[in-house]
């Protein structure tokens, strides 16, 4: 099956048989009696960085990421981007990005390509068995060439735009079946429960630093979208191999009186509610987001009381603020040289609003929204 399912098949010839479908980008493998519980075989597979939000990549790439593995899999995701996409949408990319798409992609995918970065480092280096080290060094000068169409935000920011309207949302969680006995079962779920826990006792020592984070007073706390990141890349990987939203649906199964709310399936912040609620720090696993702006709504509230009046103009900036912190659960001052701060004015039109309290109001967020 998974032989047919990886087999090419022409636009013109699909929608003969799917009048719908812009073009085959994936497959599905529906396995009714359990085959994938244990690897079988092993494949590689493009996509290096399957947590990371595509979005984030580019926002990483544009920072200063030059890791093969990050650009082979946004090279991946353009490609299946662009099969997506009409020709209208591929100019308007186009003059943006000064080539194609699909060629955009294609030179990420060879330049990355495992032989060819382990022959550069041997010229490079002089040596038959290059380290990793080396691997990325020799790589790093034509990395610099190859992201330079990412320094341009509007080309970021369009790329997204397409990839959120043409993307397929596919729910590969296990369903729960009202009736039925098939599904999300109280079984599958405390299996699940077992894996998390799992996963909390062997990461005691990063668990314990996030736990600090939260007894420390707002002003002094900060969480990192890479530690979220970090945390959230190692629980899909074995032993765990769960995915936060099936943790999330194991507790709604179990102690559904206080699990409020269904979240974003591919929110990585959500990892975040999911930690304070097993390690006692909230009573209730809300989403993130709502987590956000429930707190973000008190603080406005606070700041009123105490003769702290915000005008229009810096109230969009604080709305930014909240938005950013609600998806990568931090605000940096990096963030003010992308969308949509960058398009608003950037650092200096922050600057210019808030004077002097704009790094204190950045901080006390960091630390008020997550509380």
């Amino acid at each position: 099956m998974k032989g047919r399912g990886t087999r090419t098949i022409g636009v013109d010839e699909l929608r003969k048989v799917t009048p719908d479908a812009r073009g085959k980008t994936r497959f599905v493998l529906v396995d009714c009696v359990g085959v994938t519980e244990s690897d079988k075989t092993e494949s590689k597979s493009l996509e290096k960085k399957p947590s990371v939000p595509t979005a984030k990549l580019m926002e990483q790439i544009a920072r200063g990421d030059r890791d093969s593995d990050t650009l082979r899999t946004l090279g991946n995701r353009l490609i299946r981007l662009d099969i997506k996409l009409d020709d209208k949408q591929k100019i308007q990319i186009e003059k943006l990005a000064g080539k194609p798409l699909k060629d955009l992609a294609g030179e990420l995918i060879r330049a990355t390509n495992d032989d060819k970065l382990i022959e550069q480092a041997q010229l490079t280096f002089k040596t038959e068995d290059p380290t990793e080290d080396q691997i990325q060094q020799a790589f790093e000068k034509e990395a610099d060439d190859l992201i330079k169409p990412f320094h341009n935000p509007d080309l970021r920011t369009l790329l997204e735009t397409y990839r959120r309207d043409t993307e397929q949302i596919v729910d590969e969680s296990p369903d729960e079946i009202i009736k039925g006995k098939l599904g999300f079962t109280i079984e599958k779920a405390q299996h699940c429960i077992e894996s998390w826990k799992k996963f909390i006792s062997d990461h005691k020592d990063e668990l314990d630093a996030f736990q600090m984070i939260f007894s420390m007073p707002y002003s002094q706390r900060h969480l990192s979208y890479e530690q979220i990141e970090k945390l959230a890349s190692e629980i899909e990987q074995p032993p765990y191999n769960i995915a936060p939203i099936e943790v999330w649906k194991a507790y709604e199964k179990l102690e559904k009186a206080k699990v409020k709310g269904s979240p974003p399936e591919r929110l990585l912040t959500n990892i975040v509610s999911l930690i304070r609620f097993s390690m006692g720090l909230s009573r209730e696993l809300e989403p993130f987001p709502e987590l956000v702006e429930r707190r973000f709504s008190d603080w406005l509230s606070q700041q009123k009381q105490s003769g702290r009046e915000f005008g229009k103009d810096q109230q969009k900036w604080l709305d930014f603020i909240k938005e950013q912190i609600a998806q990568s659960a931090e605000m940096t001052s990096d963030d003010f040289e992308y969308m949509p701060f960058i398009q608003a004015g950037g650092l200096l039109k922050a600057k210019e609003l808030f004077g002097e309290e704009l790094d204190e109001i950045i901080q006390e967020l960091n630390g008020y929204l997550i509380a």
